[in-house]
């Protein structure tokens, strides 16, 4: 049988351009994978060439694969990290490109620049954020699973996001 643990409460980063929002989302994610060995963490942006210029690039700068920490694999769009966990860099551009992580389970979920993407996608990405059978380590129970989304304000999502970041806390 499948142990399953509910999603903690979503996370959002956000602001205006330059802030730091997708720096911080690359980091809490690389972070958790360091910290969780066997984490599988998906970090999503709209189209191919905006994760490209914003995660990819960024990531094989900031941590050359010199300093040990991993290995990416351009094909896969994964960064293989030495203690099993792995940061999977994910494009949906058309709503149905959500389904092909049908079986997916993301340890770790992150979406930047969510107002982006639809409330759909973001929606059913959020079903695939769980557990499963995998457990953090003690330290981090409660902490995952975690779904985090950075946005600047706009977008077809911005009523959506607004509705569940702003209006309800309010």
């Amino acid at each position: 049988a499948t142990s399953t643990i509910s999603v903690t409460s979503p996370i959002l980063y956000g602001g205006s351009a330059g802030g730091g929002k997708s720096k911080a989302l690359r980091m809490d994610a690389l972070t958790f994978c360091l910290q969780n060995p066997g984490c599988q963490a998906y970090l999503f942006r709209r189209t191919l060439n905006e994760l490209q210029k914003n995660h990819i690039v960024k990531l094989k700068q900031e941590f050359p694969e010199h300093l040990g920490l991993g290995r990416y694999h351009e094909t896969r769009r994964a960064l293989e990290l030495w203690n099993g966990s792995t940061l999977y860099f994910c494009f949906c551009e058309k709503e149905a490109d959500v389904e092909i992580y049908q079986g997916a389970e993301m340890h770790w979920c992150g979406i930047d620049e969510a107002g982006q993407m639809t409330p759909y996608m973001i929606g059913y990405l959020k079903t695939r954020n769980r557990l499963g059978d995998w457990k953090p380590l003690d330290t981090q129970k409660g902490l995952l699973p975690k779904f985090v989304l950075a946005s600047n304000p706009g977008g077809p999502s911005h009523s959506y996001l607004k509705s569940i970041f702003i209006d309800k806390s309010a």
